[in-house]
């Protein structure tokens, strides 16, 4: 959605043409964090025919039959009801979408950011605990934003209350999403076990697929509430006073109480905070965010120019 977003958004007539280069350029986008399509394990030539089928489109339509041309979605044999893209850094473009999307809801899932910055570290997403705790702030900050704007479209799930209290808070998200609780979603596990063997033997990566399995192999295990406030023993004193100092105040308007009575006032933590606020503030909202805001032309030459070819198409046929 993000690389078609800007060109594609305000249109009523998406044809035969626009179809053609989406085909044509959106599987030899590899991202990973952004855009890959390699994980939706998708039939190409299947979704073509389905897109041209129903031209003209708007951009809502177009994004919707995308989504249910994903395995995920094919594979069901009951009606969809709702489609769910969770994608962390669409959070930058929350505004955007929920402009480009006026049917559309929205859950804002939070976690205690010392957590959160613990996860980070221990995946190597973020360099220090400064970087973690800043893009905590930025996130949650448009977070909270819209939750004040939108607050009928826009749903504050706290990942502690999720996963102490499971049932009661997916049958909260049931009802803002408006479609009928299932007693299977209390139980994913089946499913996930039998989806995501097949996503790594399609995947087929050289490296393999330990880190894969390290950073969602959680999702086919049993709800558990273990993982919250793991930051005490895993996070050191300095990187908790690193933690607070940044997202503090903001993390106390949803809930979360701070440790940390007397944060260190010297110039060289101060300098520190200031410095990576606003490495993280450039980084994520003005170069991701312009990325995305560039005219289609631009990004599309930047993918001839890296000799990018399509991802392998995905045969849905049964075996």
């Amino acid at each position: 959605m993000l690389h078609y977003w800007q060109h594609l958004q305000h249109r009523t007539d998406i044809g035969a043409a626009d179809i053609e280069l989406f085909m044509d350029n959106a599987f030899k986008i590899q991202e990973h964090d952004l855009a890959d399509f390699r994980i939706w394990l998708i039939n190409q030539p299947k979704l073509k025919q389905a897109l041209l089928a129903a031209a003209p489109l708007n951009f809502e339509e177009f994004c919707k039959i995308v989504h249910l041309h994903s395995y995920l979605a094919l594979e069901k044999h009951t009606p969809i009801q709702a489609i769910i893209d969770k994608n962390p850094p669409y959070t930058y473009f929350t505004h955007e979408f929920l402009r480009a999307f006026p049917q559309a809801k929205f859950i804002a899932l939070v976690r205690d950011y010392r957590d959160n910055i613990a996860s980070r570290l221990k995946h190597g997403l973020d360099g220090n605990a400064w970087q973690a705790a800043h893009r905590w702030r930025i996130c949650n900050t448009i977070l909270k934003s819209a939750l004040e704007q939108h607050p009928k479209r826009v749903l504050l799930v706290k990942y502690e209350d999720l996963t102490a209290n499971f049932e009661p808070q997916m049958r909260r998200i049931c009802a803002f999403l408006e479609i009928p609780f299932d007693e299977q979603m209390l139980h994913p596990q089946a499913h996930f076990s039998a989806y995501f063997p097949k996503l790594l033997a399609f995947l087929n990566l050289p490296e393999g697929s330990a880190h894969l399995e390290e950073m969602h192999g959680n999702i086919g295990k049993t709800v558990s509430s273990n993982y919250s406030k793991g930051w005490q023993t895993k996070l050191t004193a300095q990187q908790i006073q690193i933690a607070e100092a940044a997202c503090g105040n903001l993390g106390q308007t949803f809930g979360y109480e701070t440790t940390t009575n007397n944060l260190p006032k010297s110039l060289s933590f101060t300098l520190n905070n200031w410095l990576n606020a606003l490495q993280m503030k450039v980084f994520l909202i003005y170069l991701v965010k312009s990325y995305f805001y560039l005219p289609m032309w631009l990004r599309l030459l930047k993918l001839k120019w890296s000799g990018a070819s399509n991802i392998k198409n995905f045969d849905d046929t049964p075996q």
